[in-house]
């Protein structure tokens, strides 16, 4: 439901103060956990995790095996303990495939495989040409986060390395994309989410198989289920006789 504000006294007489309480900030997301196949996208500050991870080793166009989250998640409706990534800047759910998304960020969604993914920058990377991957989970239960870095790794051809993170969060099922250094520069990239068959899918704006973005430092949440924003927020009084302003 919509948030409430309380205050400090029930009653107030012309003349009292009270305090307003809420325990959000002004600026208020929340969602319906009950709908998991819809998606808002948010940005949210730019808050990379830090920590060490298991390195992973891949050539040009590849993918890991299944990898474990490190704990029960849920996208698209359904919960997964597995995850891959792909060498070209996605993860994705689907574990029986080895689509690797050659030679560049699909627009989304997109009937193709790869399906059922997380792109952070879908496009024709190659870290064997340089550059590091990792994955890690931080946390305790039942707050824990999956953490997939990719850092430096350079496009095909050797330009435009792509930094940022992957953050999947225990619990809410939000998805984070980090942001610290990408730039499409011609070369069609992705950034967003679509689910098992590429009938659904959430992107951020502009960055939905385009050659004509860049980021540095920025970051969006993928939150599952019917969600709102509010900020900032505003209130009536009732009665609103002798109050300077119903609301404020």
């Amino acid at each position: 439901g919509i948030p409430q504000l309380s205050v400090l006294n029930d009653t107030i007489c012309p003349g009292d103060t009270t305090t307003l309480f809420c325990n959000l900030s002004d600026t208020i997301s929340f969602s319906d956990p009950t709908a998991c196949s819809t998606y808002t996208v948010v940005p949210i500050p730019h808050a990379p995790i830090t920590g060490s991870g298991t390195n992973v080793s891949l050539s040009d166009d590849a993918v890991t095996g299944n990898l474990p989250i490190g704990f029960d998640f849920e996208f698209f409706c359904d919960t997964y303990t597995q995850f891959k990534i792909s060498s070209n800047g996605f993860i994705f759910f689907d574990l029986a495939s080895n689509a690797n998304g050659c030679c560049s960020g699909q627009n989304l969604p997109n009937g193709t495989a790869p399906n059922n993914l997380v792109a952070l920058a879908w496009a024709d990377l190659n870290p064997g040409s340089g550059g590091n991957i990792n994955y890690f989970t931080t946390g305790v239960a039942p707050n824990r986060i999956l953490v997939v870095n990719f850092t430096n790794v350079p496009r095909f051809g050797g330009i435009n390395n792509v930094t940022g993170q992957i953050l999947l969060y225990e619990g809410t099922n939000y998805i984070d994309v980090i942001s610290n250094s990408i730039t499409a520069s011609g070369s069609l990239t992705t950034q967003g989410i679509e689910n098992s068959n590429g009938t659904s899918a959430v992107t951020v704006p502009g960055r939905n198989g385009s050659g004509n973005w860049s980021a540095t430092n920025d970051a969006f949440r993928f939150a599952p289920g019917i969600s709102f924003l509010f900020g900032p927020l505003t209130y009536n009084w009732s009665p609103g006789f002798a109050v300077t302003s119903p609301n404020s």
